[in-house]
């Protein structure tokens, strides 16, 4: 056999664009990070997809989200200036290093190199990229977090899913509005839920308390003794910190005492002894 079968190659354009806006925010978040964290900053792996970007890189610490929110200022203010790409094909690789460039994690480079320019982001790569920054939209930094000893890792995205998980943080906003009925300062309503919920619960603590000292009491009253041992038991529906805290009550209190409990509390029956 010997088929023949003509194929058409295409390239999915929408999910190009989207790639290389991510791969070119990658190398902004690069640039972002060595301005803001430090020249130790390296890159120690990445992965770009048209949905996301992932970015692994030397740090020493947890970045607290006050920085994060500097360093996405620092791309997106890259991407407003629409600065036009800059790109050296067959560059001696001493020349693009003269030049300040940035070899990428893993790879490895021949005496020639592509060079990847963006003002003051200057890297060497081979990959898809945008033709001005302008084109990659909107820069949106969605977590951090540590990857191994000293390597943390930024998972960010842009445009349109940058977009959409903004208008999530606005959706909620919105919806906590609503219900605390307070379009002017929904943090200070959360918080005077909080305060009274922590107000409430002390209460109920010692509602609680007060309760299983007196059930205590009562059930030592009524406390049958056999063979010198006396017995206190309980039946019924009880919260089962109740019977817990009558346990180490009568244990810091008496001698000789078994406890018995046959109780329910929201239709699960327990066996305490």
């Amino acid at each position: 056999l010997n088929p023949k079968v003509s194929f058409t190659a295409s390239v999915n354009m929408e999910r190009r664009r989207s790639t290389a806006a991510n791969h070119s925010a990658t190398h902004l978040l690069h640039y972002a990070l060595r301005k803001i964290l430090g020249s130790h900053v390296e890159q120690k792996g990445s992965m770009v997809s048209p949905i996301g970007l992932r970015f692994d890189f030397s740090h020493f610490e947890k970045i607290e989200p006050k920085t994060l929110r500097e360093i996405e200022r620092v791309v997106n203010t890259y991407i407003r200036r629409n600065i036009q790409r800059q790109e050296y094909r067959d560059l001696p690789i001493d020349e693009a290093r003269a030049k300040g460039a940035m070899a990428l994690f893993g790879e490895k480079y021949g005496d020639k190199v592509r060079m990847i320019q963006y003002a003051n982001s200057v890297e060497l790569c081979g990959g898809t990229h945008v033709k001005a920054t302008g084109d990659i939209g909107y820069f949106k930094i969605t977590s951090e977090s540590a990857v191994a000893a000293g390597v943390r890792r930024i998972e960010a995205t842009t445009g349109v899913q940058a977009e959409a998980i903004t208008e999530n943080y606005e959706d909620i906003l919105g919806t906590l509005k609503e219900i605390f009925n307070n379009s002017q300062n929904v943090l200070a309503s959360i918080k005077k839920l909080l305060d009274e919920n922590e107000s409430m619960k002390k209460h109920l603590d010692k509602v609680m308390k007060d309760r299983a000292i007196a059930l205590k009491n009562s059930a030592l009253d009524n406390a049958a003794i056999l063979n010198g041992i006396r017995v206190v038991s309980f039946r019924g529906v009880f919260q089962p910190d109740t019977i817990k805290d009558i346990a180490f009550m009568l244990k810091a209190e008496t001698t000789n005492t078994v406890l018995v409990g046959a109780t329910e509390f929201e239709g699960k029956p327990t066996l305490s002894l």
